[in-house]
This record gives structure tokens, sequence and C-alpha cells, in this order.
């Protein structure tokens, strides 16, 4: 198993110096997000992909996946009842094709949010309701909480920090304190 780092966390840093960090702290791949290159995916150049891969490999990274897909150019959107923005959509959609084929990525992954976004007045289906089977009489059980051991508090944290933990502070704030008179 492969672990990836999603570039966009590191964006403020150069893409050689992104390749360098992920590799430094133990990554074996980046997930690349298209606008982390260049306002517009479908502008970049043969040599500006050729500079990835060279990044990528130069750190022994491969390019795992493409994500964030529809953020640059602005205004792209899959579910519009534009057809001008939805034939735009589906153009930069072929270019990354090309682009995750170029680098190497096996997987696109489809999930920019706000490119998701029905129109106002338009509402998700509802999936249909199994008839009858719960019933607001007929609840499901809620499981209890119980403590670790029978010393442990049944509130969450479970045990109250020693003075020699790291976090040992945030948790003997007078908030902590005033919960547990």
């Amino acid at each position: 198993m492969k672990l990836s780092l999603c570039n966009e966390v590191v964006r403020g840093l150069g893409f050689a110096r992104q390749c360098a960090f992920a590799a430094a702290v133990g990554y074996d791949a980046l997930e690349i997000a298209p606008f982390t290159l260049g306002p517009d995916p479908r502008a970049l150049t043969p040599r500006r992909i050729a500079a990835v891969r060279a990044a990528l490999a130069a750190e022994g990274l491969v390019c795992s996946s493409l994500h964030w897909l529809l953020v640059a150019p602005a205004g792209l959107s899959i579910t519009t009842a534009d057809a001008a923005v939805r034939r735009e959509t589906v153009d930069v959609m072929r270019r990354l094709c090309g682009l995750a084929a170029e680098l190497g990525a096996p997987v696109l992954v489809h999930g920019s949010p706000a490119q998701r976004r029905l129109p106002p007045g338009r509402r998700r289906a509802r999936p249909p309701r199994a008839s009858g089977r719960w019933s607001a009489s007929r609840r499901r059980p809620t499981r209890r909480r119980t403590p670790a051991s029978p010393t442990a508090s049944s509130r969450w944290p479970r045990a109250r920090p020693t003075s020699s933990t790291p976090c040992a502070r945030r948790w003997t704030s007078s908030r902590w304190s005033a919960g547990r008179r």
C-alpha cells in the first residue's frame, strides 16, 4: 500500500519542494490538484508537465491520482443547467484525463465540493423509505458507553492526563476542573 499526500496542503511551496517535503516525511506518492500547477489545466505546456514528472521522479515519488479536478478555471460545474458551462467542464475533464495519463496517475478523483451543488430550486431526490420498518416508536437501540477500566471516569476523555503528559495543560484548564467538581 502506498501512502499519498494531497499536494494542495503544501501548495505554498514550489512543486519540487512539495515533492522533497513529501519524500522527507515518508510519503510514496502525491495526489495532485491540477489548480496547484496553474490557473487552467488546459494551458499546461508539455515542458511544465515534464518538469512535474521530473520533480516526482527526483524524489522517488509517483503521481497516485488527480483530485479537486474542477477548481480551476473558475465557474466549472457538472450539475449546472447551463449547457455552455457543462461543455467547458467536459473539455476540462478530457484534458485532465490526458494530464493524468502523462503523469502516470491511474485515478481521477471527481470530488470538487463546490462543483456538485445543485442550482437553487432543485433538490436532490431522496431515496425511498422502507415502509414500516422503522417508526418513531421503534428506534434503534443506543450503545452505552462504559469506562475503559473500573477506576476510569465515564466522561470523555476517560482518564485525566497527568502533569507529565504533553497535553496536560489543556486538560487541566479551568473548564476541565469546573466540569469535574
